[in-house]
């Protein structure tokens, strides 16, 4: 391939007028030849286009951290995107991938030309082409390649900041003179693939990040070696493994979506220190299998756990050759794609597997089901055949082995009702949240928690089956498989309270290809078995197949952390080596600690809730040197924690620790008590959804990080736990919206508290979706802990959404003004009804006597007009939130838009000069050393006094002057000399608290 740049001014098509035009920088390369047609994949026309919502407004591409899955993952004819639909309903601040081949059709000079709206890049055959990579209107870039006739793998790379997007490849072939658009009939894409997708923002790679910490591993567990194990040739996408006595391995084999041409093979050699695939052989001795997924050995007959039964292989004439099977158990199946038989175990009296949902290619659970009683975890009879449910829920149960107790642990992957993967322990009778329609036999049963989470493209994408280790350091702990992350996870599991849950770790990569199978063979190495299958249902860059084993050849080779335990004050973390002396000397500065939470909703996936950033406030190292015991206020329960303890981080020996990070799902904490809710306000998304419910965010000015919609569906509900101190009756205020659909009027919702039917509720219209208001209704609650409900009955006109619930357990006492003071809001609902409030957004008075902004761009003002006063009040923010105090705006009369005819105190910490905290925004910053030394971070209080003097203004953070500003001249439209005072609400999203707002006139 030979490439050089090209800056052609020649007229630009219809759809790209207006774009600039400038010349690539590249370099001359060699010559590409095409890949011959008969060895791509499958195709079908167009290109694949992937899209990741990385939730910041980038300067440049961002390379994305490794083993995340895609927000939406679409075939397009050709590259030619403006609109959201066009880049598959994403909107703004994403990284996409454009991936496919390029068919030429001869040998020649193709020039090229990439058109974008923030920045690309393209490539062909993995050399770059084209560098058009900022943030920019449409521009135009041209490039050079040197091309044989053929297909040639292409690639764009693309990144959307905000406002306007574009993205478009035109080519002029040889003896063409004016581009135009790549062709559908020139461009292909692997057919038939599946699509998957989650949720939630994606992560840029950490600058700092390298294999293990920060990023995936890349090569081999240190205590561990590999070996190939596939003779030349030999490609199994592996299901299943077990062995005969004699050592011989028996494997099933997946033949793609919905084919009856998987296969029982034997594989012979694998076992021993001296094991070459040069010297493996392989014979298949059964066809005609209906997607296998587990195999078992017993008493030399061979079981297999197809997609529809239970089969036991005849080998009639004693050839070795199965040449017919029996049926030992049967259990409804549709033959649909992804109704998969997932196994399998066995004891002295029972075979075990999973039966998955069916679902839609691109991994929505199918509505309705096929068939019943899909989503079980199953026990079959051996004597008799009988097949019992033994617990149901389950969504994609990819994996089932024993615990080190005997326990039927299961591995499920993200989807519906499953915010991400999960490990599970198989209980009788249980249900872990994955409903189906028509619902399932144990739908109607409480929850159960997973045993862990397993963050999605963090830790694990697809695990599959989870096995116990037999030797080594991590000795009776599991480990598990992952097809689409790869490698193998490590779980360390403790029980607390009688409740099991514990930590994941990274273990190994290194692998030939994602991993579908593990099983311990007869020489103690764990044998791991590869599958792919296609898209990005397979680990990128690895084969969709393979056949290997590590077996330990040390037990203390590796710097690794051996397992984490929770206790009253954070976390035990233990070595498997005494950690090096630079860390006992700074032990709580080696760690970073943050933790969410998980709420399952009937979409697809779903997002981290309540991050939160922790402070290891102190940590100290046992007299050996291999356990840290971290100090970690406010870890609470119901979250998923993650510490890393970033590179470098060494053992005493100087070895390198081999992956820094742990997820630990943290289910109970010892002698745990549980933060009081200060502010008394429950957010709808972090309550229990069922039916169909789900969270949302598409209209603007809620509370927190959504709200529930999806009450237009019978069956919908919504449940808050809630907790008082007394028993008593509690007035509970649900903020709602009831928009225009399918009629504008008051709607009812049926109401349920701590189980009793407490009868319908009527809720007034609020006209459109993106208005909020209150409900209030007086409650019987009960002495700590209740539950309240809110549900689609067949008798509720329902259409409701839910922002939060709110209880004031006990009315605020009015603040006490400073002296010479006089409050204008202080704490009581009383005084801030004498406030007006311009919309959009809202103030929300708070169970603590506080305020809290919501929504806007709105305005809240004091209906007074002041002369010469000086202005008190508080404020906090909880992150990298905004707002601001305004002062000397006229009456809004409903239009926020005249806080531009005042001035505005700033209150945002991270902004521009002209436009952070103590700004007179617009006109004059703070003085930064004196804000920056006196301002308090988030999560803390600040005090604001403001002294407005004629055309002055001066501003006094914590007691600290930052700010003096003479107005006089500075905007002929704004009047400082009288006018109101007011706060600012400023987006969704962005949430600051005010209290003890107080005036004192100066005269």
């Amino acid at each position: 391939m030979h490439v050089r740049p090209r800056a052609r001014r020649r007229r630009l098509p219809a759809a790209t007028l207006g774009v600039s035009l400038v010349a690539a920088v590249v370099l001359p390369i060699g010559a590409a030849q095409a890949a011959p047609e008969d060895e791509l994949p499958p195709q079908e026309p167009g290109v694949t286009l992937r899209a990741f919502d990385v939730g910041l407004e980038l300067e440049q591409i961002c390379q994305l951290t490794e083993g995340q899955t895609p927000n939406i993952d679409v075939l397009r004819p050709t590259v030619d995107w403006e609109s959201d639909e066009d880049f598959g309903g994403i909107g703004n601040n994403f990284v996409a991938h454009v991936i496919g081949n390029i068919h030429v059709p001869d040998d020649g000079t193709y020039d090229f030309r990439l058109i974008s709206d923030d920045g690309s890049r393209l490539y062909l055959d993995d050399e770059e082409i084209i560098v058009n990579d900022q943030r920019q209107p449409p521009t135009a870039v041209d490039g050079t390649a040197e091309l044989t006739a053929g297909a040639h793998a292409l690639r764009i790379e693309y990144f959307q900041g905000a406002y306007d997007k574009a993205l478009r490849l035109e080519w002029s072939p040889p003896g063409q003179e004016d581009f135009e658009l790549v062709p559908e009939s020139a461009l292909s894409t692997d057919e038939g693939v599946t699509r998957v997708t989650s949720p939630g923002v994606k992560s840029c790679s950490d600058v700092d990040a390298s294999p293990g910490d920060g990023a995936p591993l890349a090569g081999v567990h240190p205590n561990y070696e590999v070996t190939d194990l596939r003779p030349e040739g030999y490609e199994p996408r592996i299901t299943g493994m077990d062995w005969f006595d004699d050592g011989r391995m028996v494997i099933t084999t997946w033949a793609g979506r919905e084919s009856f041409d998987g296969a029982v093979e034997i594989v012979d050699g694998t076992v021993g220190e001296d094991a070459d695939p040069a010297d493996v052989t392989t014979e298949v001795v059964a066809t005609d299998m209906n997607e296998p997924q587990g195999v078992l050995v017993e008493d030399g007959e061979v079981v297999v756990a197809e997609k529809h039964q239970l089969s036991r292989l005849i080998d009639a004439d004693g050839d070795g050759i199965y040449e017919d099977k029996e049926s030992l158990a049967t259990w409804p199946s549709g033959g649909t794609y992804h109704e998969f038989g997932f196994g399998l175990l066995a004891d002295e009296e029972y075979y075990y597997l999973n039966l998955s949902v069916a679902i839609t290619p691109g991994g929505r659970t199918t509505v309705p089901q096929h068939v019943e009683n899909r989503g079980t975890s199953v026990r079959i009879e051996k004597e008799t055949g009988e097949l019992e449910y033994v617990a149901g829920g389950l969504r994609t149960p990819n994996g089932i082995g024993w615990g080190p107790e005997g326990e039927v642990f299961v591995t499920d992957n993200q989807g519906d009702w499953l915010p991400s993967s999960k490990l599970l322990e198989i209980e009788e009778g249980a249900f872990y949240n994955h409903y189906t329609t028509p619902p399932g036999p144990f739908d109607d049963q409480p929850v159960t928690e997973p045993v862990l989470w397993l963050p999605h493209g963090e830790i694990s994408n697809s695990p599959t089956n989870p096995m116990v280790v037999q030797e080594g350091p991590f000795a009776g702990q599991l480990v598990f498989g992952d097809v689409t992350y790869g490698g193998i996870q490590r779980a360390y599991l403790e029980e607390v309270d009688g409740r099991k849950q514990g930590a994941v770790f990274r273990m190994t990569q290194g692998l030939e290809s994602g991993v579908s199978r593990l099983a311990i063979g007869p020489d103690g190495s764990f044998y791991v078995g590869g599958i792919g299958g296609g898209g990005n249902w397979e680990q990128p860059g690895k084969f969709p197949y393979g056949l290997q084993k590590l077996t330990q050849t040390s037990e203390d080779a590796a710097m690794d952390i051996l397992s984490m335990e929770v206790t009253e004050s954070g976390f035990d973390l233990t070595y498997t080596k005494p950690v090096a002396e630079d860390v006992v000397e700074n032990a709580a500065e080696r760690y970073e600690v943050e933790q969410w939470s998980y709420t399952p909703t009937q979409a697809y996936g779903g997002e981290k809730r309540n991050e939160e950033v922790l402070a290891v406030t102190g940590a100290s190292v046992s007299d050996d040197g291999r356990t840290v015991s971290l100090e970690i206020p406010g870890l609470r329960e119901d979250r998923v924690a993650h510490v890393r303890s970033p590179r470098p981080f060494e053992a005493a020996d100087g070895t390198e620790l081999w992956s820094t990070e742990a997820w630990y799902t943290v289910h109970t904490i010892p002698n745990y008590e549980e933060p009081p809710n200060e502010i008394g306000v429950y957010e709808a998304e972090d309550g229990t959804l069922a039916g169909l419910a789900d969270i949302d965010d598409e209209h603007g000015n809620h509370t927190g990080g959504g709200y529930v919609d999806g009450f237009d569906n019978i069956g919908s509900q919504l449940t808050w736990d809630v907790s008082v101190d007394e028993a008593g009756t509690y007035p509970v205020t649900f903020r709602y919206a009831n928009g225009p659909n399918p009629y504008v009027g008051t709607k009812t919702i049926s109401l349920d508290v701590n189980g009793e039917d407490k009868g319908q509720i009527a809720v007034e219209t609020t006209e459109v979706w993106n208005a909020w208001a209150d409900h209030v209704e007086q409650l019987e609650l009960q002495e700590g802990s209740n539950t309240i409900t809110v549900s689609a009955g067949e008798d509720d006109d329902r259409h409701v959404n839910w922002d939060h619930l709110r209880i004031q357990r006990e009315p605020c006492a009015p603040a006490q003004p400073d002296e010479g003071y006089r409050m204008l809001f202080d704490g009581t609902e009383g005084s801030l009804a004498d406030w007006d409030m311009a919309a959009p957004g809202d103030f929300i008075h708070q169970a603590d006597c506080t305020i809290r902004s919501v929504g806007g761009l709105g305005l809240l003002t004091h209906p007074e007009e002041f002369t010469d006063y000086r202005l008190k009040l508080d404020w906090k923010m909880g992150g990298d939130d905004n707002s601001g105090v305004h002062i000397g705006v006229p009456d809004p009369q409903g239009d926020p838009e005249v806080r531009n005819q005042g001035f505005e105190v700033q209150i945002d910490a991270t902004d521009e000069p002209e436009k952070t905290t103590g700004a007179i925004y617009n006109f004059q910053g703070a003085d930064i050393e004196a804000r920056d030394g006196a301002l308090n971070p988030p999560g803390e209080w600040n005090s604001y006094e403001i002294v407005v003097e004629g055309l002055r203004v001066q501003v006094y953070l914590n007691d600290v002057l930052i700010n003096d500003f003479d107005t006089e001249g500075a905007d002929p439209e704004r009047d400082l000399s009288s006018g109101r005072v007011g706060l600012q609400n400023h987006h969704t999203g962005s949430d600051v608290w005010f209290r003890d707002v107080q005036v004192m006139p100066l005269a």
